[in-house]
């Protein structure tokens, strides 16, 4: 069984869940997005505090989707490229977590290595 079968599984029964993925761990895309929408969406009674962290921007967030109107506190930890994170994402966690009564967002721009310096 796979980490978010696992968690899936067991979301019923907690109260709160703190996600961590190391920056040395490599997680496709699709992963991320499913692991973050799992946990962010996931209609529990007594799931009340969430931290995620992971290179991820969450931009799903800005889609409107039914999420968990139970979270009273969030810890979101972005990171990204500038040209990949939108500030809107964060802002409308407030919009959908109406119960929310504590979020902590960290925020990591990337530096890109493309970039000539003088």
């Amino acid at each position: 069984m796979n980490c978010i079968a696992t968690i899936k599984k067991n979301l019923i029964k907690l109260r709160s869940l703190r996600f961590i993925v190391g920056n040395h761990r490599q997680i496709c895309e699709e992963e991320k997005q499913y692991t973050s929408q799992t946990i962010l969406t996931y209609q529990s009674s007594s799931l009340r505090s969430v931290d995620f962290v992971c290179y991820f921007n969450h931009s799903h967030l800005t889609t409107g989707a039914t999420l968990n109107w139970t979270l009273t506190s969030m810890t979101l930890t972005v990171y990204g490229l500038p040209h990949q994170f939108s500030i809107y994402c964060v802002l409308y966690v407030f919009h959908i977590y109406r119960a929310l009564r504590r979020l902590r967002v960290f925020i990591l721009i990337l530096a890109n290595s493309n970039i000539q310096h003088a």
